[in-house]
C-alpha cells in the first residue's frame, strides 16, 4: 500500500542561472548550469518522498541510457517507478532563471505525449491512499476522457485525489479547458496559480473563479500567490497562508514541492491551516537550495518552529 500515486510528466530540466532578461542576439556569461530529473509529477513525487511518504510514479520514459538515468535519479530518492518504454526520446525544459527568480521556460514534450491510459497501471492507483496528476497539458494523450477514467477510478476506489495542470502552451482554448473541466468532479484538490485560475476558469472575478471550481465538484483549491505565499479555498471560506521568507536561489519545482507538502500534511491528519504552513516551508526549502535539493520531514518541521517561535 502506498501513501501516494503520482502520475502524469517527467523530464529532465536543464536549470540555467542566473541570468539577465533574455534579449535576441545577447549573448551572456552565467555562473551555474544544473541537470536533473524534472516535470510537475516528477518532482512532487521526489518530494513526497523525501517527506517520509511511500511514493509510487507512474509515467513513459525512452527505452534508452536518459531514460534509465531519469529512472535511476527517481529510485535514488526513494520513488517506485512504474513506467512503460516509448521509442521517442525523454522531454527536455530548459530553466534561464533570473536573480529575481523570474523563468523562462523552453520546453520539448518528448515521451510525455506518448504516455496514453493503456500504459496506466491502475493497481497502483488503487493500492494507495492519494493520487497526485501532474502536467495534464504535458501528457496530451491522457486528456478529456481518459484523464476522466482514471480520476474516476481512483474516487471508486476511496483514493483522494489531486491535479496540478500547469499552463496550457496552446492558449486555452475552449475545447481545451472542457477537457479539464471533466476531471473536476473527481477532484479533490486543484493546486494552479493566479494566472492558471484565471485562464482555466475564462474569468478575471477570483471570487467567480472559485466558485465555478466548486461547482464543478472541486472540493480545495490551492492557489499559489508567488512571494506572497498562497490560498486555500474551501465553501466555507479562504485560509491565507503566507510565504516564508527567503532568498531565492532555484525557483523551479517550487509549486511541485509544496503540492508533495500539503498532501503529506493531509495524509497525516493536519488542518488545512497547518498543511498549508508545512507545504510552505516545504517550498521555501527548496527555493532556498540549488536543484536538484530534497527537504526532509525534520528540516521541514524545524523550519516551522524557528518561524513561529
Amino acid at each position: 500500500m502506498y501513501d501516494l500515486c503520482c502520475l502524469g510528466d517527467i523530464n529532465i530540466d536543464v536549470i540555467v542561472y542566473p541570468i539577465d532578461v533574455v534579449l535576441h542576439g545577447n549573448e551572456q556569461i552565467v555562473d551555474s548550469v544544473y541537470m536533473t530529473k524534472g516535470g510537475i509529477a516528477a518532482n512532487c513525487a521526489c518530494v513526497a518522498s523525501s517527506l517520509g511518504l511511500g511514493t509510487v510514479f507512474l509515467s513513459r520514459l525512452p527505452s534508452d541510457q536518459i531514460g534509465e538515468w531519469l529512472s535511476r535519479k527517481m529510485k535514488s530518492h526513494g520513488v517506485d517507478m512504474r513506467v512503460s518504454k516509448s521509442t521517442k526520446t525523454a522531454g527536455i525544459t530548459v530553466a534561464l532563471t533570473q536573480k529575481s527568480g523570474k523563468r523562462t521556460f523552453l520546453t520539448y514534450r518528448g515521451t510525455n505525449t506518448d504516455f496514453r491510459i493503456d500504459n496506466v497501471d491502475f493497481g497502483s492507483i488503487k493500492n494507495s491512499r492519494h493520487l497526485h496528476f501532474g502536467g495534464l497539458w504535458i501528457v496530451e494523450q491522457l486528456l478529456g476522457e481518459p484523464s476522466e477514467r482514471i480520476l474516476k477510478y481512483a474516487k471508486e476506489n476511496g483514493v483522494q485525489t489531486s491535479i496540478d495542470i500547469g499552463w496550457d502552451f496552446f492558449g486555452w482554448k475552449e475545447k481545451r479547458r472542457k477537457m479539464i473541466y471533466r476531471i473536476l468532479p473527481y477532484t479533490d484538490i486543484i493546486f494552479l496559480n493566479g494566472d492558471e485560475l484565471k485562464a482555466l476558469t475564462n474569468t478575471r472575478n477570483k471570487k467567480l473563479a472559485i466558485k465555478f471550481l466548486f461547482d464543478k465538484g472541486v472540493k480545495i483549491a490551492v492557489v499559489h500567490k508567488g512571494a506572497r505565499g498562497c490560498d486555500i479555498y474551501t465553501k466555507d471560506g479562504k485560509i491565507d497562508i503566507p510565504a516564508f521568507k527567503t532568498k531565492p536561489v532555484n525557483t523551479t519545482g517550487a509549486g511541485d514541492a509544496y503540492a508533495a507538502g500539503f498532501i503529506y500534511g493531509l495524509l497525516n491528519g493536519y488542518s488545512l491551516k497547518k498543511a498549508g504552513t508545512f507545504a510552505s516551508a516545504t517550498a521555501s526549502l527548496c527555493i532556498s537550495h540549488d536543484p536538484g535539493y530534497m527537504p526532509t520531514r525534520a528540516e521541514v518541521n524545524n523550519l516551522v518552529k524557528t518561524y513561529q517561535t
